[in-house]
C-alpha cells in the first residue's frame, strides 16, 4: 500500500472535523489536532456534532464537547428540526452544554 500525500493544512481557512463521539472520532480528532499543531493551525480546526436527538445514546453531544474542549477547540452542533430545517448551535454554548444538568440545547 502506498501512503497518501499529507495535506497541506496551511492552505485551509477552516478544518472541519465531524465527532460521533464515539473511539473512532476520538482517535480522528487526536490525529487531525496532532497534525494541525505541528502545521501551527490548530486554531483553524472546529469539531462538529450532527445531534441525532432521540436516536442516540444520553450524553453524546457532551461527550463530542468534550473532546473539543481537550484541545480547546471550537465546537458546533447540528440538528435537524420536526419541520426539516437545519438548526446550528456554535462554540459559544459549550460551557452550558458541559454542565450536567440537560442536554444543554438552548430552546
Amino acid at each position: 500500500m502506498t501512503p497518501a500525500a499529507k495535506p497541506r493544512l496551511t492552505d485551509c481557512d477552516i478544518i472541519l472535523v465531524n465527532s460521533g463521539a464515539g473511539k473512532d472520532s476520538q482517535a480522528n480528532l487526536d490525529v487531525v489536532a496532532g497534525a494541525a499543531r505541528e502545521a501551527g493551525v490548530l486554531d483553524r480546526l472546529v469539531v462538529a456534532h450532527a445531534d441525532l436527538g432521540d436516536a442516540e445514546w444520553d450524553g453524546v453531544p457532551q461527550l463530542a464537547a468534550e473532546h473539543a474542549a481537550h484541545y480547546g477547540l471550537r465546537f458546533e452542533i447540528a440538528r435537524r428540526t420536526h419541520d426539516g430545517t437545519v438548526e446550528t448551535r456554535t462554540g459559544r454554548w459549550l460551557p452550558m452544554l458541559l454542565r450536567p444538568s440537560g442536554r444543554g440545547v438552548r430552546k
